[in-house]
């Protein structure tokens, strides 16, 4: 009997300071300019340390635009934080929030009132609509390069993969479906929030 290996990618995130693994990415803006570094958890408290006295003395600045247009008020810090905690996400008990989980936190409050942001023209009658536990479940995803395009060719294709897929594209929908993101060969209310999630200015 042959056997079949299954392979996987497992993407590590390394800290950009010393390459310690387990990093996580902070994104901030100075002069004007935005940047976004990958660091341990050790780096990251003492950078949210050294930057605190600044921001305690700092006076806040609403933003009004972003590169596409209007920005939306920032939502606040707690209750943003009460969200991701319910979600099992972790995140730091105080110091300004990463930017993308402020996106996916105003993100997940449209889909919540009705409201499907960034759809563009993947919006269709075979789409879903993104619920709490779809969010929770897509931050748990750690998909492929080529298992994210097919994702994405199902959601452009209005929830169903065009035509017939090769005997490798089938693979790598079945393992979408294992994952949560497919189901019965559409595209699931975990697979939309994962892209949104990927489309988001900062990775999760």
């Amino acid at each position: 009997m042959e056997d079949h290996m299954a392979a996987y990618l497992r993407i590590i995130r390394e800290d950009d300071l010393d390459k310690t693994p387990g990093a996580s990415p902070l994104a901030f803006a100075w002069d004007g300019q935005e940047y976004e570094i990958d660091l341990s958890p050790e780096h990251r408290e003492e950078f949210e340390r050294r930057i605190a006295p600044y921001i305690r003395a700092a006076r806040p600045v609403k933003q009004t635009r972003d590169h596409d247009g209007i920005h939306p008020e920032a939502p606040p810090q707690a209750e943003v934080r009460k969200w991701l905690r319910e979600l099992d996400v972790p995140v730091c008990p105080s110091g300004p929030l990463p930017g993308h989980l402020l996106t996916a936190f105003r993100s997940a409050l449209a889909h919540a009132q009705g409201v499907q942001p960034g759809a563009g023209s993947s919006e269709g009658p075979n789409l879903p609509v993104i619920s709490e536990e779809d969010w929770q479940e897509a931050y748990r995803c750690n998909l492929s390069r080529v298992a994210e395009v097919n994702l994405r060719t199902v959601v452009d294709a209005g929830g169903r993969f065009p035509g017939e897929p090769d005997a490798s594209t089938m693979a790598s929908l079945r393992g979408l479906e294992r994952r949560g993101c497919m189901k019965d060969g559409e595209v699931t209310g975990v697979g939309m929030a994962y892209l949104e999630l990927l489309d988001m200015p900062y990775r999760w």
